[in-house]
């Protein structure tokens, strides 16, 4: 399957809203976290000035936004749900507790990158090895006008294991060759191992 294509489907999904797949983003647009809950963007031009820098954006996300966890759960204690049945917190929350998983990163990088490229955010499936469990994960397609379609995952950068520890190697922005049964095709030496679906 050609970059196009993909590129195509990705778009497709995202106008459809029954896919975990969204396209850009602004003020007033919901973002599903989990059943009944959800986020508001509310202040992406905030987002796109703390991070709108796309050399940097990776990292200054992966060390603003913290692991927390309870899994990014903590910003809808307390929380009222809707006339829907579903608790909405503003994304501004996130952004001032700098607390959050893939879910909350995936979206300040949506955020800070769509006006430099296309760029798409998954809400899908990421399995650690051939032989782990496939978990709910969200993270990023970006279409980089010199690197071609690549896969971003800012919560899991690369990391190597080294005396019972990990230590951090890299970004996790990797390229895409295809997609297979809703599977993206990662080229082997660079995926870690990982297999990312929608």
């Amino acid at each position: 399957m050609k970059t196009g294509e993909i590129i195509q489907g990705l778009r497709a999904c995202a106008a459809s809203d029954d896919v975990g797949i969204m396209g850009r983003l602004g003020d007033g647009n919901l973002v599903k976290k989990s059943l009944g809950c959800a986020y508001l963007v509310d202040d992406s031009s905030g987002v796109t000035k703390k991070f709108g820098d796309p050399s940097c954006a990776y990292w200054d996300i992966f060390k603003h936004i913290t692991y927390e966890p309870t899994l990014g759960q903590v910003h809808f204690d307390g929380v009222a749900e809707d006339d829907r049945g579903e608790m909405v917190v503003p994304y501004s929350k996130v952004m001032d507790s700098g607390k959050g998983v893939c879910l909350e990163k995936a979206i300040a990088f949506q955020l800070a990158m769509q006006d430099h490229m296309p760029c798409f955010l998954v809400s899908g499936g990421l399995s650690l090895s051939k032989d782990d469990f496939t978990d709910f994960h969200a993270y990023n397609i970006v279409d980089g006008p010199k690197r071609g379609l690549q896969l971003v995952d800012v919560e899991n950068p690369h990391f190597k294991e080294e005396g019972g520890s990990s230590r951090i190697t890299g970004r996790y922005v990797v390229p895409i060759l295809g997609v297979d049964k809703g599977e993206f095709v990662l080229t082997d030496e660079a995926s870690d191992g990982r297999t990312y679906n929608v």
